[in-house]
């Protein structure tokens, strides 16, 4: 009976150790600022769901904004990604190397990169028409309805 009880003691104390290592391991980055119609969808639902202050994002986030939405995300690695209205992205950060990629599918999104010191890590922002990529910049990308892209320095 004793023995049981230890096994389920730590079992109590394993299980929620092993999921909250896992949940910030997952996380990429965090929402810090957020307004009006502001959206998300992770890779494990279609549903999309409000974002909200302090919300964690994980690798293969969607955010969307509507007519009157903006979201701010600030990365583990300091950079920072602001939604303008009318928008959708999705966050990559690959395993291998850090790089980030933000998939624009429609809108506009700003970037603050903090400078890129490994010669493997790459910072881009990929439209249906376009790549731009930066090593420490800020930058804005928009993508217009007629799969235009501009980019601005």
């Amino acid at each position: 009976m004793k023995k049981n009880f230890h096994s389920i003691l730590l079992l109590l104390w394993f299980v929620p150790a092993v999921l909250f290592a896992q949940k910030i391991e997952s996380a990429i980055g965090t929402v810090t600022e957020v307004k009006g119609s502001s959206s998300f969808r992770d890779e494990k639902t279609d549903k999309w769901q409000n974002v909200l202050l302090r919300q964690k994002v994980k690798n293969g986030t969607k955010l969307k904004t509507g007519n009157d939405g903006f979201i701010r995300v600030e990365f583990v690695d300091k950079n920072i990604i602001e939604l303008e209205s009318s928008s959708q992205i999705e966050l990559q950060i690959s395993k291998t190397d850090a790089s980030q990629q933000i998939m624009l599918f429609f809108g506009k999104v700003w970037n603050r990169v903090q400078t890129i010191t490994s010669e493997n890590s790459k910072y881009q922002v990929h439209t249906t028409t376009a790549i731009g990529g930066v090593r420490g910049t800020e930058f804005t990308v928009a993508s217009g309805p007629d799969a235009s892209t501009q980019i601005v320095v």
